[in-house]
């Protein structure tokens, strides 16, 4: 029963308003795309991630898209034509195969449909492949030729010496060597040019991905890496799609290089090692974030396998994003040093708003995980990362380290840095709990420092945090909108619209759109809602249900905007629960719909007899006062309808 209600109506389901999900690659789906999707095992897809369970006609375990105790993410495995799809009715993520992998690796569309075509056998679509994935297929291809080229010479005898005898050094053996697809880049202006021949092809490649460059004074071309250790940098799935170089020569003022940018490579999108620590991060919901490319290598040789790093750059919203999709705690592991504490400060302050819990483990100063590893046991690093400290912790561990609380002018230096560091906070529920503890730690009333952030926040034209109640707490914090009567009875009213037309016509006689009765409700409720606007979303799906019944419905639903509810609508709709009496849930439906509009309309006419009275125009009183009572009456004819539990 749904609370608030008004009869209580039962939907048959469990019921909430869908948010943020995509459905835009359900929409308009290429035909062999459809035969893509309802080939591929959905269940043994996502069963790799999580544990399924038989639930009647669906599957059900834990949501991998979020934090849960109670399993509410449901798996629906193809029937007949209709392809399989996922929808969690916790976090209201939802989609099909496709969706499933973007989500949850990162793919791009195209890299996603590849997978799933090799999975189902079949080919990608010629149309859809078109130049754009030929293009990026052909580049992938020649990525590998070059990785091959620089494995080939860091495993050659001579050529490959100078590498071996520097990872040696490192204490890198050959397993995680190869693990990694580490390789060499010869000491010479054009070993891969020769490599890669006089073939056009490979040569214009060469030069749009960076990994050749074309000789300024004279013809011919250099190679961009010489006499470097290389890294592949991949994608979530394994695809190659840049590489690192670190010197080896110790000349160089730059002893870190990446390949340039291009649509395949974009550095704040790409984590190094993200490919060999996926399944560790599902496993675990944690990852752990270093700074360089060999700490990563060694913490995996370590036994830390759910370890990533950015690309030689600080961590942005993107890589946090990423990593939010796939673990719910997020352990930054920065060097001991200065630079590693500012790294450290500039992340956490991007993760305030993160579903994931962020957290920092000290290191010694000086010291990066690598040289830790050498000198430690494990165990000592599980321990240190079973000591990381809360994001906002840090940062006050930080800040106040460096003000100090000896006088007044430090406290307020200290104060001023938080609220720096706090004014991109999109929640008001978490940032009064940060200034809270803000106001715990230098033991200053929590109204004092509401009042101080208040007053910065006015000056710098921003909104303030919830004033305090008398015990305290915020009186006004900002969570998840409640939804309202009206807005169940318009989500209620399009699901039970778009079930099957065969079992409705079963029940009633007749099809919802042609029988008198419902026909003359939804007309109703139509023209309520025209009277407000023509731009509502529900005046264009009633308008086209009356027309053309549910086909024309859903493909309205399909073409618009107004995606988010898709998902939970054919979640629901595959349980194929229908209203014992489908005339009277509608009818229901319409009336709060109906009532709902003329609650507006009264409040609306109330408010100009008022004004009316205060301006003495006694010549419209009446009429207004006469409009009042005759929406008031019909207004109470819905109320007093006896309503039922459906």
């Amino acid at each position: 029963m749904c609370s608030g209600f008004p009869g209580g109506i039962d939907f048959g389901y469990p019921f909430h308003l869908g948010k943020g999900i995509d459905f835009s690659t359900h929409m308009a789906r290429n035909p062999e795309i459809e035969e893509i999707l309802l080939r591929v095992d959905l269940v043994g897809l996502i069963g790799t991630t999580i544990k399924l369970t038989r639930s009647g006609r669906s599957y059900k375990g834990l949501c991998p898209f979020h934090a849960e105790k109670t399993p509410s993410f449901h798996v629906y495995p193809p029937e007949g034509t209709k392809s399989g799809f996922f929808h969690c009715f916790g976090c209201k993520k939802g989609g099909d195969a496709l969706t499933f992998l973007v989500d949850r690796d990162g793919l791009s569309f195209q890299e996603a449909l590849e997978q799933l075509a090799n999975r189902a056998g079949m080919e990608v679509p010629r149309n859809i492949r078109g130049v754009s994935l030929s293009k990026k297929r052909s580049r992938f291809d020649f990525l590998s030729q070059c990785q091959a080229h620089f494995r080939s010479n860091l495993r050659h005898a001579a050529r490959g010496q100078e590498a071996r005898e520097y990872l040696d050094k490192r204490q890198v053996d050959k397993h995680w060597i190869d693990h990694f697809g580490l390789g060499y880049a010869m000491n010479a202006w054009d070993g891969l040019v020769q490599a890669l021949g006089k073939n056009l092809d490979n040569v214009d490649l060469g030069l749009s991905l960076g990994v050749i460059k074309k000789r300024e004074n004279g013809e011919g071309h250099w190679d961009f890496f010489r006499n470097r250790l290389t890294f592949p940098i991949q994608t979530a799935s394994g695809e190659i799609i840049a590489f690192a170089g670190r010197d080896l020569s110790g000349d160089s003022q730059a002893k870190y290089l990446n390949t340039p940018e291009s649509d395949l490579f974009k550095k704040s999108r790409i984590l190094y090692g993200l490919h060999q620590s996926r399944e560790s991060i599902r496993e675990t919901r944690t990852a752990i974030v270093v700074e360089g490319y060999f700490d990563v290598i060694r913490m995996h040789s370590c036994g830390f396998a759910n370890t990533i790093a950015p690309m030689g750059t600080a961590l942005t919203p993107d890589h946090l994003m990423i990593l939010e999709r796939q673990c719910d705690d997020i352990i930054l592991l920065f060097d001991g040093d200065r630079a590693g504490r500012m790294a450290a400060l500039r992340t956490v302050q991007l993760a305030w708003d993160l579903e994931a819990r962020t957290r920092v483990a000290h290191l010694p100063s000086g010291v990066d995980p690598d040289d830790f590893l050498l000198s430690n046991p494990s165990e000592a690093m599980t321990q240190l990362l079973e000591g990381a400290v809360p994001a906002f912790n840090y940062l006050l561990d930080q800040i106040l380290e460096e003000t100090g609380l000896d006088s007044p002018e430090q406290i307020r230096k200290a104060v001023d840095r938080v609220f720096d560091a706090l004014k991109g906070m999109k929640s008001n529920t978490l940032l009064d709990l940060r200034l809270k503890e803000l106001a715990d730690r230098i033991h200053i009333p929590l109204t004092n420092i509401r009042y101080d952030w208040n007053q910065k926040r006015t000056r710098d034209g921003h909104s303030r945090v919830p004033a305090s109640s008398p015990n305290g707490s915020p009186q006004h914090i900002q969570n998840n909108p409640i939804v309202t009567p009206e807005e169940e009875a318009r989500k209620g009213l399009q699901i039970l619209l778009l079930k099957d037309e065969s079992k409705i016509e079963e029940l009633i006689g007749d099809k919802l759109n042609t029988h008198p009765t419902s026909r003359a409700c939804l007309e109703k409720a139509l023209n309520v809602l025209k009277e407000q606007t023509e731009k509502d979303d529900l005046v264009l799906f009633l308008s086209a249900y009356l027309d053309g019944g549910v086909s024309s419905a859903r493909n309205m639903l399909e073409q618009g905007d107004e995606d988010s509810i898709l998902w939970e609508v054919e979640a629901i709709l595959r349980e194929e629960r229908i209203p014992e009496d489908p005339l009277r849930t509608l009818e229901d439906y319409t009336d709060v719909i109906v009532r709902s509009y003329m609650d507006r309309m009264v409040d609306q006419y109330r408010k100009a007899l008022l004004a009316a009275q205060a301006e003495h125009r006694w010549d419209q009183l009446q009429q207004i006062a006469m409009k009042v009572d005759e929406l008031v009456k019909e207004r109470d004819i819905i109320l007093s309808k006896g309503k039922e539990v459906r």
